[in-house]
């Protein structure tokens, strides 16, 4: 699925003369995988990718067996110029020190949190200091996920996400409808 999205979006960067840039999840075994960042790297050089246009999405539940081993294939990504982000955080059991071990570039909190920031001043209380944290601390850039509502993403601003996103802007689309769509707004 990587090398699939990676030459998507390159080959329609090179055909429309855009710049876009994709984001693609990887699995715990990827993660676990010493032979992931030079297989990037081959897939990049191969597509002629920016590798400032792929993030690679680790989610908060994959089972990270080695952290030195798995720290050290994040740090190497990273290094190939590509970005490392924290998917749907707060839907598994990390702690905070989850985050501080791992070197990554991005936190997208899962949208469970938003919708229960809603209602709740707990919940509100809590992500504004999760943001602030990531931010400050970590210099990380933070995503709400799953904004669907104007409301949704009301909170997400006054929380001071960097971004947001959901199917309050689209709905899941083919590639190339959905680039076809981004090359009219750009």
């Amino acid at each position: 699925m990587l090398e699939k999205a990676v030459t998507c979006i390159s080959d329609w960067n090179k055909e429309n003369r855009e710049d876009f840039s994709i984001a693609v999840n990887l699995s715990a075994a990827h993660v676990n995988d010493a032979t992931l960042p030079s297989e990037i790297s081959n897939l990049l050089i191969r597509t002629k990718l920016k590798p400032a246009q792929l993030t690679l999405e680790v989610t908060e539940t994959a089972e990270l067996k080695d952290w030195q081993r798995t720290t050290k294939i994040l740090e190497e990504i990273r290094a190939l110029g590509c970005e490392v982000a924290i998917d749907d955080f707060g839907t598994g059991y990390s702690s905070l020190s989850y985050l501080e071990k791992l070197a990554v570039d991005e936190l997208k909190i899962d949208r469970s949190f938003i919708i229960s920031a809603e209602t709740s001043e707990k919940t509100r209380f809590l992500l504004r200091s999760l943001v602030e944290y990531a931010q400050r601390h970590l210099k990380m850039r933070v995503v709400c996920e799953g904004i669907e509502t104007k409301a949704q993403l009301e909170i997400a601003l006054s929380l001071g996400a960097n971004a947001a996103q959901g199917y309050y802007w689209s709905r899941p689309e083919r590639a190339y409808d959905a680039l076809h769509k981004m090359s009219r707004i750009s």
